[in-house]
């Protein structure tokens, strides 16, 4: 089974709860909140690199009308998907197209701000996916990049184990210095990595029942806080569930 064939049915059984699917869970609330401290008010335009569901793209058009959102995925599925999105809230500040992120069809210096969220994991050749990012960025702009963490050692054994029967195909989880390396390679200043939401990795077994969830949702937050208070942040910081790293071109 191919890894586009593993997305496109993905992106189908997402349409059938087209908002629900469009818009912010429990994971990607978190997500976004780490993703919107570097947003600044010059970032005008925006791109996003794999925008799947749309549903980043989406929350950062509503949260700021003033800026272009563009989000690109390879699946048609995909892209029509969040556009239906899109429409159903009336949205006229973000779109999405059907593009390659290795060949991106927009000119050097296009967009302020680029991002990824859960998609450079899935390609070997990962570096080539971050100069391509690169190059579309202005100078002084900003590039962000969302990922899985090698150091959230649950996660790491399970893709182990499973093997070729991990559900989402290759997808490689990172350490922090090789996020710094890459970013490097791609010629980016100012860069910090860092990881968070430890316990993700705990809440995600509990989608049968939302009750049962959130119950374990306000544990998993009140855990993180406590060890984050003794350890000053590196407990979080170091074993989080998801790797952000950012850097200015």
């Amino acid at each position: 089974m191919t890894e586009k064939f593993i997305w496109k049915h993905r992106w189908k059984n997402k349409a059938k709860k087209i908002m629900k699917s469009t818009s912010l869970d429990f994971f990607a609330q978190r997500a976004f909140y780490v993703l919107d401290k570097y947003v600044s008010a010059k970032d005008k335009k925006i791109l996003e690199i794999g925008s799947g569901t749309g549903r980043f793209c989406i929350a950062l058009a509503k949260k700021y009308p003033n800026k272009e959102i563009i989000g690109i995925d390879y699946t048609d599925e995909s892209v029509e998907l969040s556009n239906i999105g899109v429409q159903k809230r009336n949205l006229k500040n973000v779109k999405f197209i059907k593009a390659d992120l290795f060949n991106l069809p927009f000119k050097d210096g296009s967009f302020d701000f680029v991002f990824e969220n859960g998609v450079i994991e899935h390609f070997k050749n990962y570096q080539d996916a971050i100069n391509e990012m690169a190059r579309v960025t202005k100078k002084g702009g900003t590039i962000a990049v969302n990922t899985n963490n090698w150091y959230c050692f649950p996660k790491t054994f399970e893709k182990k184990i499973l093997g070729k029967h991990y559900p989402f195909g290759y997808e490689k989880s990172f350490k922090h210095k090789e996020v710094r390396v890459a970013f490097k390679n791609a010629r980016l200043s100012n860069i910090e990595v860092f990881a968070y939401n430890p316990f993700n990795y705990i809440v995600r077994f509990f989608f049968f029942n939302q009750t049962l969830k959130k119950i374990i949702e306000g544990l998993a937050i009140f855990m993180e806080s406590l060890l984050d208070l003794i350890t000053f942040k590196k407990f979080s910081r170091t074993f989080g569930y998801m790797l952000f790293g950012k850097g200015r071109k």
